[in-house]
């Protein structure tokens, strides 16, 4: 059973002569979740379904304090594809059938479509993670299209096949961002540095006008009027300078951009895994010969309001 990420395209497809359309039925979880039929493409015999937007909407990945490789919110996808000629009757060839693994991962535009995960390995680019000195923490590998999560301790240098940069001990509270990376698994990403947090408000305003009884305006009340006042908290992070294999580094960061799920542990809220959004859209890459110093840093900003108005 193979692994794939569907944040790109992953098609079914195949092909006969005399054939007018396919139908594709896609059990997700072991539920019967669509059938599709498409017809085939103009001038050719081939029938080709993209599933990846189907089946994404059922991956739901989460991270809180008890952490498990369940929590990637990956699904069991089993197909079947099957052709039929114009008069309805079934081709000859028999059905396109499997069974998939499918995660919130991605390839980029040059690799092409249908990415699967490795079979085997640490699902981290770079092949090396940056932690502060005598922390913990965890990593996701692949095994046989299993996925598992190996921890290390203060102590190690290194994870599975990973390597483990230390970073030095600071001053400044160290946030650790979860993030869901390429792969479609979680991953940490340590920042160390000075840290500010802001809060930034939103809100509409109208205008009033307030009369006593004698008709006089009544200064004591506002004209301008705010009205659905609410906030959202900002934390400005900042990584420590790396100076070990910076294009690993350059590739955590803009998985991290590109993520769409995001979480951060605030120790001064006592809240494990906050979830927040990027604010940051670009970075310029740094390296070590243009920069010699290499760091970045990230506005996140939490992905709630404030002020409670869940209804």
């Amino acid at each position: 059973m193979s692994s794939i990420g569907v944040r790109s395209p992953y098609f079914i497809t195949d092909n006969d002569t005399s054939i007018a359309y396919g139908t594709l039925a896609i059990d997700i979880d072991g539920t019967l979740r669509y059938v599709i039929t498409k017809d085939v493409i103009p001038g050719t015999t081939t029938v080709t379904i993209d599933i990846s937007q189907l089946v994404r909407d059922y991956i739901q990945p989460v991270y809180d304090s008890g952490f498990v490789a369940a929590d990637t919110g990956a699904v069991t996808v089993d197909y079947e594809l099957n052709l039929f000629t114009a008069a309805g009757g079934a081709s000859a060839k028999n059905p396109i059938t499997g069974t998939l693994e499918a995660y919130d991962g991605y390839n980029y535009y040059y690799q092409g479509n249908n990415y699967t995960l490795p079979a085997n390995g640490d699902l981290v680019t770079g092949g090396r993670i940056y932690v502060p000195e005598g922390g913990s923490g965890f990593i996701l590998k692949m095994t046989s299209d299993v996925v598992s999560i190996v921890t290390f301790t203060g102590s190690d240098t290194s994870v599975s096949s990973t390597a483990i940069t230390r970073l030095p001990c600071s001053r400044y509270v160290s946030y650790p961002v979860v993030f869901i990376n390429r792969f479609g698994v979680q991953q940490q990403m340590f920042f160390t540095a000075k840290t500010v947090e802001s809060i930034r408000t939103n809100g509409s305003k109208y205008k009033s006008k307030f009369n006593n009884n004698d008709g006089s305006i009544n200064t004591n009340k506002h004209q301008v009027v705010d009205f659905n006042k609410n906030a959202k908290r900002q934390y400005t992070l900042n990584t420590d300078y790396i100076s070990v294999n910076e294009d690993a580094f350059n590739a955590h960061i803009q998985e991290l951009l590109l993520s769409e799920h995001v979480w951060i542990d605030d120790d001064e809220l006592n809240i494990i895994s906050v979830p927040v959004n990027v604010v940051t859209s670009s970075v310029q890459y740094k390296t070590s010969l243009n920069d010699r110093l290499v760091s970045y840093t990230i506005v996140f900003e939490q992905a709630f309001d404030l002020i409670s108005t869940g209804r």
